[in-house]
């Protein structure tokens, strides 16, 4: 495990990505997970995270519980321990070579085949990972422009598109807007996007990739 930033003590970075993957598979395995056990112990890795890393709080978010809607408190829970995971990863972890095909497919196909037990689909996992994607490229753009990239992802991305409106670089007030309604109900509450919120995402991606290149 490696960080840009010398300072970050790699061994507690290390025991806190261990300890995210360890409760990620478990919870997806777990039909039945008990949530407050599980918010009580991602809130505990989110603040030994955020005292390594400051900037990770506007990139991990919060778990959303009710007691007469368990099945959307156990997808909030995943999808934050999962998002979590992937921040440490992109951010931490030293990745030597690009996997070979064989070795991503077979996690992918059982990852997908496993969305049913929780009400999700094959739709919702590709929009998921759409979002993720913007996540990960709005953070790229903002450090290639050397731009602060701390808080929540709606002001990481309205603070990219101030900068790329500044170098004559527009992307639609309208999809923006449309965007963050669709993240919320595709990230926060585990709800299936429609075809028009898909079109929307991905005209965004469209939109960034295009125009900053």
């Amino acid at each position: 495990m490696t960080s840009s930033q010398p300072e970050q003590d790699p061994k507690a970075l290390q025991a806190i990505y261990t300890q995210a993957l360890t409760l990620r598979d478990l919870i997806w395995k777990d039909a039945n997970f008990n949530v407050p056990s599980t918010m009580h112990q991602y809130e505990a890795l989110k603040a030994k995270l955020t005292a390594i890393d400051k900037f990770a709080k506007g990139h991990l978010p919060i778990i959303t519980y009710s007691n007469y809607d368990l099945i959307g408190s156990r997808s909030s829970a995943r999808l934050a321990v999962s998002q979590m995971c992937a921040y440490i990863d992109a951010k931490f972890v030293e990745h030597t070579k690009e996997p070979d095909i064989q070795s991503v497919a077979g996690p992918v196909v059982n990852f997908l085949l496993m969305l049913p037990e929780y009400g999700l689909t094959i739709r919702w996992g590709v929009a998921a990972a759409m979002l993720s994607s913007l996540e990960v490229i709005t953070n790229k753009k903002l450090a290639k422009l050397n731009l602060d990239n701390s808080g929540e992802f709606d002001k990481r991305l309205n603070r990219l598109n101030t900068a790329l409106k500044e170098r004559g670089i527009e992307i639609p007030v309208l999809l923006l807007s449309g965007l963050y309604k669709v993240r919320s109900k595709v990230v926060h509450e585990g709800k299936e996007p429609t075809s028009e919120e898909m079109a929307t995402i991905f005209d965004i991606l469209t939109s960034l990739h295009e125009k900053t290149k």
